[in-house]
């Protein structure tokens, strides 16, 4: 069963490569994120259990041993050892709070969900980097939701579909100048169909993880009875490599919070082109942090405060 379920796992632009780090975490982030439309409790769920295992297996590659039992207790572990970032350690924090709520109180929030595997995919691209110190550089490609899922899901004149939109678009722009860094010039016209067609990709790869979701869940068990095994490998690693570990680690998470930041400047740009357009006079129609908070957040990135009217045309300089 694991070589086809492997397969298809592997398939995932945004976590297939982590099958050779840790299979639980490629496993976790592909199935969350083809739940993200669908079943966002799911993925949040998912995202959640993708982050306690990130963090014991960042613990065991640095040598740590941890005193606390719970998650955030661990995760401010890994935060005073300096091995994450603060808006990693925020995101950290955001996915275990939101994932509670998603198995509690069934949230059924699509924006948390997709904000939830994104940042999934940025701490799995930091231990990627951890483990092999080469600053790999990628982007999250977003799975598309369907028109039709959409409606259903979503009242298209709300604040929530209008945040879910910005993102989307914020995700895109970031691919798009990915991309145009790595084509040739006489690559360029053709970047925006690349763009498209990786969406597509993983929006298609998508269906075919939940296609498969009872098997994937059943491997996944056998997965996590195997994990502290696989750990203690790291954990019994020569004290040099620990070391290297930890120190590629605090140079990946400086690259983290540069793409934080990254995204968090498209989606302040992307704020204010559509600023006079219809429904998006308020800056609180795209505050993604949720309605109590008066920052736009892009993953564990917090930006400044925008929940204030934009400027009119008269104000501007």
């Amino acid at each position: 069963m694991s070589e086809v379920t492997d397969e298809i796992v592997g398939r995932s632009l945004n976590f297939g490569y982590l099958l050779a780090h840790e299979p639980l975490l490629a496993y976790d982030g592909a199935t969350a994120e083809s739940y993200v439309y669908t079943d966002p409790d799911a993925a949040l769920s998912r995202a959640r259990r993708f982050v306690e295992v990130l963090v014991k297996k960042a613990a065991a590659l640095i040598g740590h041993s941890f005193r606390a039992k719970d998650l955030h207790g661990r995760i401010n572990e890994l935060d005073a050892a300096g091995a994450l970032s603060p808006n990693m350690i925020k995101a950290c924090h955001e996915i275990r709070t939101t994932g509670n709520s998603a198995v509690h109180d069934h949230l059924g929030d699509i924006r948390k969900a997709i904000l939830a595997v994104q940042d999934c995919f940025h701490l799995g691209l930091w231990l990627h980097n951890s483990i092999n110190g080469h600053g790999e550089v990628r982007v999250f490609v977003p799975p598309q939701p369907s028109t039709q899922g959409l409606a259903e899901t979503i009242n298209k004149a709300s604040g929530a579909a209008r945040e879910l939109n910005v993102l989307l678009a914020t995700y895109r722009q970031r691919m798009v100048q990915h991309e145009q860094n790595i084509a040739s010039p006489t690559q360029a016209e053709s970047v925006e169909r690349a763009t498209a067609e990786l969406i597509e990709l993983v929006s298609n790869h998508s269906h075919v993880v939940r296609s498969m979701s009872e098997r994937i869940d059943t491997f996944c068990t056998e997965l996590e009875s195997g994990l502290e095994s696989r750990l203690q490998a790291d954990r019994d690693l020569p004290g040099a490599q620990h070391t290297q570990h930890l120190e590629n680690a605090k140079e990946a998470a400086g690259s983290t919070e540069a793409e934080f930041a990254q995204l968090l400047s498209i989606a302040r740009q992307i704020v204010v082109e559509n600023a006079h357009g219809p429904g998006m006079r308020s800056a609180s129609a795209v505050n993604v942090a949720g309605a109590a908070s008066s920052n736009i957040v892009i993953g564990g990135f917090y930006g400044g405060n925008f929940n204030q009217a934009p400027p009119k045309a008269s104000d501007q300089p």
